[in-house]
């Protein structure tokens, strides 16, 4: 692959359509086609990544989509291919902690904001959050207001339901067998 363009191949998921895109360095694009529409991600990624942005095949690719229908299957909880995230300092912290909320779990934009010093920043954690370029796999679906509401999320507050409510199921569906091995 060529280290002066992003790959990109459109995948079709429970959620719809995803544009994702994967540079030399590792996977820099997971996005709702329906957010914004393929042109307008792609001139976005191109401003943000500095890259033309080609259809092709890469091995990576298929390493991606691989592991998000493992991901909707619920047989995939981390996903193991390399990130190229493309931020500012302070959304780079951001993300890197979403990377460490763990599946099924969630936390709070206060959380967030406390765990990359900036304890009122809550909104500007919201804001990186919106500007992750990776959904799913850099999981901003985890995050909450206080008290439980479902806040913001860019692919749709429906979406972010069915993150949530999926990775819920799986856990649910573990503890059940663990439970089920343990009485045997």
């Amino acid at each position: 692959m060529a280290a002066d363009r992003i790959s990109f191949a459109i995948l079709d998921s429970p959620l719809g359509e995803l544009v994702v895109g994967v540079s030399s360095r590792g996977c820099s694009l997971v996005e709702f086609v329906e957010r914004g529409g393929l042109e307008s991600i792609k001139a976005w990624t191109q401003r943000r990544y500095g890259l033309e942005m080609v259809e092709r095949e890469s091995a990576l690719l298929d390493t991606v989509e691989e592991e998000l229908k493992s991901y909707f299957r619920g047989s995939l909880r981390l996903f193991s291919f390399p990130l190229d995230l493309q931020g500012t300092t302070f959304e780079k912290s951001v993300w890197q902690q979403l990377l460490a909320i763990p599946y099924g779990q969630m936390k709070t934009y206060s959380d967030l904001a406390r765990l990359v010093d900036k304890p009122k920043a809550f909104r500007a954690v919201g804001r990186a959050n919106g500007s992750n370029p990776l959904a799913i796999v850099v999981p901003c679906h985890r995050v909450v207001q206080t008290g439980g509401g479902m806040g913001g999320y860019g692919g749709g507050i429906w979406r972010k339901e069915f993150l949530l409510d999926l990775e819920k199921q799986v856990m649910l569906s573990s503890d059940a067998q663990r439970h089920h091995l343990t009485a045997e």
